[in-house]
């Protein structure tokens, strides 16, 4: 099969960002992209928990069939975002207003080490802001009269709301005339209101994206959560510092310096007594984590049949395939063994990778498979599975029509004219399939053009 790049809904596949792994150590080059005129940045709210959008009414459902649904990021230039009312924070600035200020080493301190912490910064306030990286304006819908050849995305995710209070509203954000304490709901009203937009959770407002911007909010929604819930050093517990632009973190425990948390600046002391050891050993815990996670279609021993199931925590009367996180040092095709057998009580011979897709909810990674079995007999973890039963392509491929012929559908369709009168969904059908966004949609919709083929092959 080729996998030379996914076509998944929040995969960038052939249109991915360039994440610019090669400029994130130098603290000059992140300087000149956060103040070029090419930068454009999105913002986040409690750890990428919900986004800035164009001020519009969110998506009712998954089903929605009309197009004036769809959403839109807002983009904002330096000019539009720093000169506002509203003042975010900015390490990167040129003249930064609430004095950030790098780690400072000696001459003689190891070149591997200053590599390491001179592009680190740290925001006060849970605050983070991070690279994204280059990619056509193009593919972004900017509403600007004049694109350049590319932009330099950044996301600047303003942490918990309900830590600011008045003082701080005014101290750091520079907000005038706000004469008492808010909430954190009258804070996010706020702060909307100031650049002119309107925060939606991230799945609300994902799904209502074009390809393009839904693969640059996974990329900014994992990073900004990852560096919200990684502050402190799992090693010292000592707050860590972003470096590379939101790429890793680093902890500065024992470095000296007159700063605060509000104000860091800090100096490297190589006699030190007090440096943490993940200052002098690799670790994998200082960057951003991926979750490999496995669904899985299960294919009938007849091939004539595939299996989806109803999870507990389902919608309504929603069936897809079976999914689970791959365990501590397990394979790919021991995890679908493990998770057919736990689930439903049957043992795998076979496995096919299909597809993989990210899931920024919060930082997955779905890794499609197909399932073969010599069993049909199903023993449901009644803890995990509510119903799941063996379904025939004239079951399943009128809901497959069904999602082809919405509006916002997302992937390459299968079918053919014609088919919505020879394949009507039943009135009483009894269940439903997964969305197109999800990669779940996707394993259904490639069993279905297999049947196709196959029965086509047997005329």
């Amino acid at each position: 099969m080729n996998i030379s790049h996914s076509i998944q809904f929040f995969a960038g596949g052939n249109k991915a960002v360039d994440r610019m792994m090669e400029i994130r150590k130098s603290k000059t080059e992140l300087v000149n992209l956060a103040n070029s005129k090419d930068a454009r940045f999105v913002v986040s709210i409690n750890g990428a928990k919900k986004f800035l959008f164009v001020n519009r009414n969110p998506l009712s459902s998954s089903s929605e069939k009309s197009v004036d649904s769809t959403q839109q990021l807002m983009f904002f230039s330096n000019e539009k975002l720093f000169n506002q009312n509203l003042h975010i924070p900015n390490p990167y600035a040129l003249t930064s207003k609430n004095g950030f200020s790098s780690v400072s080493f000696s001459e003689s301190t190891e070149k591997k080490l200053v590599e390491e912490y001179k592009s680190a910064v740290q925001l006060p306030y849970s605050t983070s802001i991070i690279l994204l990286g280059k990619i056509d304006p193009a593919l972004l819908n900017l509403q600007e009269d004049h694109l350049p050849k590319h932009v330099y995305v950044w996301c600047i995710d303003l942490g918990d709301l309900d830590q600011f209070g008045k003082n701080i509203l005014s101290e750091y954000f520079f907000i005038k005339d706000v004469d008492q304490d808010l909430d954190a709901q009258g804070t996010e009203k706020l702060i909307a209101s100031q650049l002119g937009g309107v925060f939606l959770p991230l799945r609300a407002g994902s799904f209502g994206l074009d390809s393009p911007s839904a693969h640059l909010l996974a990329v900014a929604a994992a990073l900004a959560d990852w560096n919200y819930r990684s502050r402190f050093c799992p090693s010292c517990g000592h707050k860590l510092w972003s470096t590379q632009a939101g790429y890793k973190k680093v902890c500065a425990h024992g470095f000296e310096g007159p700063g605060s948390d509000q104000k860091p600046s800090l100096v490297f002391n190589e006699g030190s007594q007090l440096l943490c050891s993940s200052q002098l050993a690799i670790n994998n815990y200082n960057f951003p984590r991926t979750d490999p996670v496995i669904i899985v279609g299960i294919i009938h021993p007849k091939g004539d049949r595939l299996l989806l199931a109803r999870g507990t925590r389902f919608p309504g009367a929603m069936y897809s395939c079976i999914a689970g996180f791959v365990d501590a040092a397990e394979s790919l095709e021991d995890a679908v063994k493990r998770e057919s057998m736990e689930e439903l009580g049957l043992v795998i011979n076979r496995v096919e990778y299909v597809t993989s897709q990210p899931w920024p909810f919060p930082n997955n990674l779905m890794i499609g498979c197909f399932a073969y079995t010599d069993s049909d007999a199903i023993t449901i973890d009644k803890s995990e599975i509510a119903d799941a039963k063996w379904l025939s392509f004239d079951d399943i491929y009128p809901l497959v029509l069904r999602k082809e012929s919405d509006p916002n559908f997302k992937l390459s369709k299968i079918s053919n004219p014609g088919d919505h009168s020879t394949f009507p969904v039943p009135e009483n059908i009894g269940f439903d399939i997964p969305p197109s966004t999800a990669i779940a949609y996707y394993l259904i919709q490639t069993w279905c053009k297999r049947q196709r083929q196959r029965l086509s092959s047997n005329l």
